[in-house]
């Protein structure tokens, strides 16, 4: 649980808390529910690096990458093994495998909420 974030407004009553730690934390981005003081709770996980060594996104898929100490856009192709890498910012290049070092998946956009 060390990676969820608690955005709490009011208190969680005894049974809206068995339904949380039911969840699969691991596999959940986020949750949401109402408290019984019609409070909206919201737990959030937080993003965090990917190693390359562990696991590469899909290919195709624009995702967040450290590029020399920098963090830059980026998707993996595969018409390149030399260089699998496609880096944007600013200007477009091809860098080799090793040259990222991490990723992580670009996060949700901003949605406002809307009261009732």
């Amino acid at each position: 649980m060390d990676n969820i974030t608690l955005q709490l407004n009011s208190p969680i009553t005894e049974d809206q808390w068995d339904a949380i730690t039911d969840v699969d934390f691991e596999n959940t981005e986020e949750i949401l529910f109402t408290t019984k003081h019609k409070k909206n709770v919201r737990f959030v996980k937080a993003q965090q690096w990917i190693p390359c060594s562990e696991r590469l996104p899909e290919y195709m898929n624009i995702v967040l990458v450290s590029h020399h100490r920098q963090v830059r856009f980026g998707c993996r192709t595969q018409h390149d093994k030399e260089y699998p890498w496609y880096i944007m910012f600013g200007h477009c290049f091809n860098v080799k495998e090793k040259e990222v070092i991490a990723w992580m998946p670009l996060p949700e956009p901003y949605r406002e909420e809307v009261s009732d």
